[in-house]
């Protein structure tokens, strides 16, 4: 994954809670197929179905964001195509710059937040499940290094987990159900707070990695 494309993941993973929440279905890099006829040259990052309007979404990087070049580039030939259909909109998503890799943790340095989260939870499961989130990809990155993306979303975490054989496929399916609930909390939805056994299941299987991360000594 190139460095723009794990950026541009990252702003859809961001916005994808928000998109759900208001109805809409977000479709990453859609067939041209999937799209009306004076659509199918856009070639857009996604789209969100659900409309009126349908969103046609673009991931900009902030430093590329000005007026001329938004207009003659590929945003100004966007807003060509969407002029006299009103039940679509443009909807542009300004990226972060850049995205550094984090400094890897050892496995006493994991273990030991294991333990305050884990008191945490007690008394904040939501902002718990948020750190919990943390130390499972500070785990992953530990006895991965060179596997993982600077720019790894939960859903990128995921998957290097379970196509490297550390969770098994049902796990990753448990996985996914928390990552929803963790984006949605770290995106500002309160409805659903997390609960302290979720955390605890979390941990349980962070602490898992971190005991394979101490085998190998790190």
């Amino acid at each position: 994954m190139s460095a723009m494309a794990a950026v541009e993941r990252e702003a859809l993973d961001a916005i994808e809670p928000r998109l759900a929440s208001a109805g809409y279905r977000l479709v990453r890099r859609p067939d041209p197929l999937q799209l009306p006829d004076f659509l199918r040259d856009a070639a857009p990052d996604a789209v969100a179905l659900g409309g009126p309007p349908n969103l046609l979404i673009e991931v900009v990087r902030r430093s590329a964001f000005d007026d001329v070049r938004v207009e003659t580039g590929k945003i100004g030939r966007i807003k060509s195509s969407l002029a006299g259909h009103p039940d679509w909109r443009l909807e542009v998503i300004l990226a972060r710059q850049s995205v550094a890799a984090p400094k890897a943790a050892s496995a006493a340095e994991i273990a030991q937040r294991i333990d305050e989260v884990r008191r945490l939870s007690a008394s904040e499961p939501s902002g718990a499940l948020l750190l919990a989130w943390s130390l499972l990809e500070a785990a992953v990155r530990g006895l991965e290094p060179d596997s993982g993306q600077p720019a790894l979303s939960p859903g990128d975490l995921i998957e290097l987990a379970v196509s490297l054989g550390y969770v098994s496929q049902g796990e990753g399916e448990v996985l996914r159900l928390m990552a929803r609930r963790r984006n949605a909390i770290a995106h500002g939805d309160l409805s659903t707070p997390a609960t302290a056994a979720e955390v605890a299941d979390l941990l349980e299987r962070v602490a898992r990695l971190v005991e394979a991360l101490r085998q190998r000594g790190s």
